[in-house]
């Protein structure tokens, strides 16, 4: 599959404000976290100063946490939040960390005085109208959110599928919710926290609960559920003496068993009285977790144009991450992962990338090849039907810098059928790729680079590469194109020379 090429010159400002303008209302996949404080308002009426002092304790809490772990505050209103987080995982460790410590700040009040955030997390699509967040998913957080329990926190399905495996903690499935005012109803775990209970998943997985709040809570987290009440104080002395009298009427019988009626035997020594002492059973051994990842990673070797790397959380699941040339591989590495002794879940995120496209990432470090699309690094959505484009489309990328730093973006086009690679940014329509922290830059919209970036035969799968920096990667200016086998090099000597860089990517892929 190839770009078409264009004659189109520079910007004009006229076309900047117009991209400006489309730019306004922006779709990409996040995570959300929505948090309110349970009881606010009897909070507020009982003491107004007091809450207010406390609700602006916590959320600072809340607010060092978000930008700690890379999230961003996109609505507030008095006591709720709506964050937006690159990732799942990075918005529940966030909520993790959020309520953990409220917990040990509060730990010594009672119950009824306590602040105390309710936090949903969900992940899917969202719109972007400049800070705002808007959309299904939005409202599907908050909804969920508003099961959770005090100090809770409540994720969904969509949520749950990328942090399992990627996160220290535990969760209790809560099956279907019908969510107000959500037209289809959502999946829900509960995150367990520190000292909770997990629960087997197969007592309540696959069982639909029912709608409403308290539905969505264990057993005996709800304030209305009561204990039941202690048996009669009457009855227990009754019981304990007729319990006196068996006792006795069985001590007698076992004395005249042992002196009158068995036979006298001689004396034993105390070596053969002592009866013979049983092999102690073997312990079940917990997985050594270090000895299980070097495992691990051995089995995912000698995979051709792959890179793999797995990591093993308690007790001993298994996450692979990294990517290869071809699917059978994915199996592959599963099953022979699945197989250790002591493996216990094994779930995988591996990228599917045929020649030369993998042999296109063997160039990169092997650190930043594997932290590829993680958390820190720069966030890319590829546009298309889930990058999958048609005969007559046009290129549409959108990457986000890291919130952690200003820097630089390097965005590549690696056209695997024609061996070249089409620098996106920076070239001679974008020259300035230095961005701030958290910016969004689209390719695509602007006229030049609809018509320069355009899909025609032959299809195939390529690969969109980006680099985030905190310098230059390069000195001289990058051209429209570059030979691959002349530009990876280059890249290569570049990220040695950068520790600092992020690295994501994608594949393009072109159908008729």
């Amino acid at each position: 599959m190839g770009l078409r090429p264009s004659k189109a010159g520079g910007m004009d400002p006229k076309q900047t404000t117009t991209q400006i303008t489309q730019l306004l209302i922006r779709r990409r996949r996040s995570a959300i976290l929505a948090a309110d404080v349970a009881g606010y308002s009897a909070l507020m009426g009982t003491d107004e100063e007091r809450t207010l002092k406390r609700l602006d304790a916590a959320r600072s809490i809340m607010d060092s946490r978000i930008v700690q772990h890379g999230g961003r505050i996109a609505n507030t209103a008095g006591d709720s939040v709506i964050a937006e987080f690159p990732n799942a995982v990075a918005a529940v460790r966030c909520a993790v960390e959020v309520q953990t410590t409220l917990r040990q700040r509060y730990a010594a009040q009672p119950p009824s005085e306590r602040l105390q955030f309710r936090i949903g997390i969900n992940y899917g699509e969202v719109m972007a109208n400049r800070a705002d967040l808007l959309g299904d998913n939005v409202n599907v957080a908050a909804r969920i959110e508003n099961l959770a329990n005090p100090g809770g926190v409540f994720i969904s399905e969509s949520a749950y599928e990328q942090v399992y495996g990627r996160i220290e903690v535990g969760f209790r499935p809560l099956g279907e919710q019908a969510l107000k005012n959500i037209s289809r109803k959502v999946v829900v775990y509960e995150v367990l926290l520190d000292g909770e209970p997990q629960t087997s998943a197969k007592s309540s997985a696959g069982k639909p609960a029912a709608s409403g709040r308290a539905a969505a809570r264990p057993a005996g987290s709800g304030r209305a559920q009561r204990a039941a009440p202690p048996p009669a104080r009457r009855a227990w002395p009754l019981v304990a003496a007729f319990g006196l009298v068996v006792l006795a009427a069985v001590g007698a019988i076992a004395y005249l068993v042992m002196t009158q009626l068995l036979p006298a035997r001689p004396p034993a020594s105390p070596a053969a009285s002592a009866p013979a002492a049983a092999p102690p059973a073997p312990a079940a051994a917990a997985p050594d977790q270090t000895r299980l990842a070097a495992a691990a990673n051995t089995a995912l070797a000698g995979f051709a144009c792959a890179r793999l790397q797995a990591t093993v959380t308690p007790p001993a699941a298994i996450a692979i991450a990294g990517y290869v040339g071809d699917a059978a591989a994915v199996q592959a590495a599963l099953a022979r992962v699945s197989a250790l002794p002591g493996a216990g879940p094994v779930t995988q995120q591996v990228a599917v990338l045929p020649p030369p496209l993998c042999s296109a990432l063997d160039a990169v470090p092997a650190k930043l090849a594997l932290a590829a699309n993680d958390a820190l690094a720069p966030q890319l959505a590829v546009g298309g039907d889930r990058g999958l484009y048609h005969d007559g489309d046009h290129l549409l990328v959108t990457v986000t810098a890291p919130s952690t730093a200003d820097g630089y973006l390097y965005v590549g086009y690696v056209d695997g059928g024609e061996k070249q690679v089409v620098h996106l940014l920076p070239n001679d329509l974008r020259s300035d790729n230095h961005v701030i922290a958290g910016q969004q830059v689209v390719i695509g919209k602007m006229p030049q680079e609809r018509a320069r970036y355009g899909f025609q035969k032959p299809y195939g799968a390529n690969l969109i590469i980006v680099v985030a920096s905190p310098q230059p990667l390069f000195d001289a200016p990058l051209s429209k194109v570059s030979e691959l086998t002349q530009f990876l090099p280059k890249l290569t000597r570049a990220l040695r020379a950068q520790p600092d860089a992020r690295l994501a990517y994608a594949t393009v892929v072109g159908a008729p």
